[in-house]
This record gives structure tokens, C-alpha cells and sequence, in this order.
């Protein structure tokens, strides 16, 4: 399957919207006027509505920034906030490390989730602290 991220990221944030204005958090969205297709499919608009949606409930953040680029290897998202940095262990979820289930909190299984959707589309995402203050996630989309 084949979809553009532009698109899928629109329907993710209309998905949304209620939630978002409910909080007052604002998004900031900056995406190239053309961008190639990624391979994925339908539950991409899951992977993004959910990260969204754990970082508003969970991350308590304000402020969201999505970035969408196109590479020579792949598209490249970069979604970060300015909410609770994410513990060691939900980081560690993300850089492939065996899922226990142990992990702190309810976001455990959120992010496992988030992960293995994300493998299922061929997707990759790394995590780290962003410049916000919260949580900064690099999702790579491999182009269609």
C-alpha cells in the first residue's frame, strides 16, 4: 500500500481536533508542498492518532511540532512537544529492546503499540528528548 503522509497526517490532527481544543494545545505542522508516497497503510492514521493523543494524556504537553522532510532513503517525521521527557525504560521500548510488559506507568503499552505498527509499515522511530523540553520522536517512512 501506498500513502501520502501529508494526507494521513491531516485526517490524524481533524481526528483530533476536539481533543486538542479541549486542552488548548496548539500544533505547529511545517510539510514540503510535494512530498513522495510512503509505503503503509491504513493503520498509519493509528500510529500518528495514538502518539498524539499518549503525548497529550500522558506527556501533559502543550505545545506539538510536526516536521515532515524528504530524504534521499526515506521521508522523515520528526513529532515533538514540550511535555514530560520520556523514562529511560519507554525510550528503550523503541530501541528494539525486549517488551516485558515491566515497563512504568500505563504508557508501556501504549508505546510498545506505537512500535509495532510502526514495524508493521516497515516504519522505524527513535526517540529522545527534544529541545521543547518533552519528547521528540523520528519516525523514518520508507518512500512507496
Amino acid at each position: 500500500d501506498e500513502k501520502n503522509i501529508v494526507k494521513v497526517l491531516g485526517h490524524v490532527t481533524d481526528n483530533i481536533s476536539g481533543l486538542v481544543e479541549r486542552k488548548g494545545i496548539e500544533i505547529e505542522e511545517n510539510y514540503p508542498e510535494k512530498i513522495s508516497k510512503v509505503k503503509g497503510d491504513y493503520s498509519l492514521n493509528t500510529l500518528f492518532t495514538q502518539l498524539l493523543v499518549t503525548r497529550i494524556q500522558l506527556g501533559e504537553c502543550n505545545k506539538i511540532r510536526i516536521n515532515a522532510s524528504e530524504r534521499e532513503e526515506d521521508i522523515f517525521l520528526s513529532i515533538e512537544d514540550d511535555g514530560k521527557r520520556l523514562p529511560e525504560d519507554i525510550e528503550n521500548i523503541f530501541s528494539g529492546e525486549l517488551y516485558t510488559g515491566e515497563t512504568t506507568g500505563v504508557g508501556g503499552v501504549r508505546y510498545y503499540m506505537l512500535r509495532e505498527i510502526a514495524r508493521h509499515n516497515n516504519a522505524e522511530i527513535n526517540v529522545k528528548d527534544s529541545e521543547m523540553g518533552g519528547a521528540s520522536f523520528d519516525v523514518h517512512l520508507q518512500k512507496a
